[in-house]
C-alpha cells in the first residue's frame, strides 16, 4: 500500500520525541519497531530499551536541581519505562502463546510475574454524558446490520484482506499478533481512504500534520468510547465516527497542532470505525479495546504530553506494569492523567 512506499526505518524506531514524517504520516511511528523488538527471540534489544529508559530516568534527576520537580525529561523517562514494560509483556505473551519458555531477566523491575493479557479487566463502564449511547436506550440505537459501516461489501480488496487477517489474529493469535494486525489494517486502510477523499493523493504537508499526534489521539478517543460500553457490538452507528471526529478536531485546535482539514480527519476516523465495527461482529470487544490501548501508547511520540493517551490507555493497563514503572509514573505525571495509578500510590513508596 501507499503508506509503506519509501517508508523511513527511523520512524519505526522512534528515537526522537518529535515526528513529522512526510512519508508514512506517522502511521508507522514507534509501534512497528516495538513489535519487532517483542517478536525478536534475542532479548538484547528489549534489554537495551529498558536500559535506555533507566538511564534517562537517572539523568533527568541528576540534571534537575529541584528533585521534587516534575520536569518534562522525568515524565518522558517514566513513559519510556511503561513502553519497555509493554514490549516485555508482549514478548512474554507471544512466547507463551507459541509454547516457548520465557526467561526473565528484569531483576528489580519484576512485579508482574504471571501477568497475562488474556486475564485483563477492561474497565468497561457505563457511558458518561456526551458519548453516543449515554442517554438513549439500547433499542434506540442503529444496529450493526443497518449501519453504513456494517459491511465491507464494495470496499477495495486490500481492506477485505487486511480485515480478514485481523480477524484471524484476533481469533487465534497472541496479543502481539493482534496489535500488529490491527495496526496494519487500521492505518493502511485509513491512509487509503484519506487518499480517496483527496482524489487519490495524500500531500506531504497532510502527512506531516497526521504525524502530529493524530493517530494516537484517534486511538485514545476510540479507547475512551469502547471502554464505556459493554455492548459496543450493537452500539456503533455512523454518528460515533462523527463524535470521534469532533473530539479530535476540538483537541487539535486547543493544542495548536498542525492544521488538518476536517475532511481528512473525518475520512480517517470513519475508516478506523469501519475496521473496528466489522471486526467486533465476530470478536469480543474486550481484546479489541486492549489492542487499541497498547497501539496508542506505542504509536504516540510523547505520551507524557498527551493526556488522552495517558488517561485512556496508560492508566487502564497499569495492572500489567511493573511496580517500579508505576512508582515513576505516580511520581511525575499529573494525578488527573493517571487516576487508577494514583489510587495505589501509597503502596508504591
Amino acid at each position: 500500500m501507499a503508506a509503506i512506499d519509501g517508508h523511513y526505518a527511523s520512524c519505526e524506531k522512534a528515537e526522537s520525541r518529535s515526528c513529522a514524517c512526510g512519508v508514512c504520516g506517522g502511521a508507522w511511528h514507534g509501534w512497528t519497531g516495538a513489535v519487532s523488538l517483542a517478536r525478536d527471540p534475542d532479548p538484547q534489544g528489549r534489554r537495551d530499551l529498558r536500559g535506555t529508559a533507566d538511564r534517562r530516568w537517572r539523568a533527568a534527576f541528576e540534571k534537575c536541581k529541584t528533585r521534587g520537580r516534575a520536569t518534562l525529561p522525568k515524565k518522558a523517562a517514566s513513559m519510556d519505562s511503561a513502553v519497555a514494560d509493554l514490549v516485555d509483556l508482549l514478548a512474554e505473551d507471544d512466547q507463551r502463546h507459541r509454547g516457548v519458555a520465557w526467561s526473565r531477566d528484569r531483576d528489580d523491575h519484576e512485579g508482574v510475574a504471571g501477568a497475562n493479557f488474556a486475564d485483563d479487566e477492561f474497565f468497561l463502564e457505563r457511558a458518561p454524558d456526551g458519548i453516543p449511547g449515554s442517554s438513549e436506550s439500547r433499542n434506540s440505537h442503529q444496529s450493526l446490520g443497518d449501519s453504513e459501516y456494517s459491511s465491507l461489501s464494495g470496499q477495495q480488496p486490500d481492506r477485505r484482506r487486511a480485515v480478514d487477517e485481523l480477524r484471524k489474529a484476533m481469533g487465534s493469535g497472541s496479543t502481539l499478533d493482534q496489535v500488529e494486525a490491527f495496526g496494519v489494517a487500521a492505518f493502511e486502510c485509513a491512509l487509503d481512504d484519506v487518499a480517496d477523499r483527496l482524489e487519490g493523493y495524500v500531500p506531504r504537508e497532510v502527512k506531516k500534520a497526521l504525524a502530529d499526534h493524530f493517530w494516537c489521539d484517534l486511538l485514545a478517543n476510540t479507547a475512551e468510547y469502547l471502554g464505556t460500553l459493554s455492548k459496543v457490538s450493537t452500539l456503533i452507528p455512523d454518528r460515533v465516527a462523527k463524535w470521534l471526529s469532533g473530539q479530535i478536531i476540538e483537541w487539535r485546535q486547543s493544542k495548536h497542532r498542525l492544521a488538518l482539514d476536517d475532511a481528512v480527519i473525518c475520512a480517517a476516523t470513519e475508516s478506523v470505525c469501519k475496521t473496528i465495527v466489522d471486526l467486533i461482529k465476530t470478536v469480543d470487544v474486550r481484546p479489541v479495546l486492549l489492542v487499541v490501548r497498547i497501539l496508542a501508547i506505542l504509536a504516540c511520540k510523547s505520551p507524557e504530553r498527551h493526556k488522552a493517551v495517558a488517561k485512556s490507555c496508560v492508566d487502564p493497563v497499569c495492572k500489567h506494569l511493573t511496580w517500579e514503572t508505576k512508582r515513576r509514573l505516580a511520581l511525575v505525571i499529573e494525578q488527573e492523567w493517571l487516576p487508577v495509578i494514583y489510587e495505589g500510590k501509597d503502596e508504591l513508596g
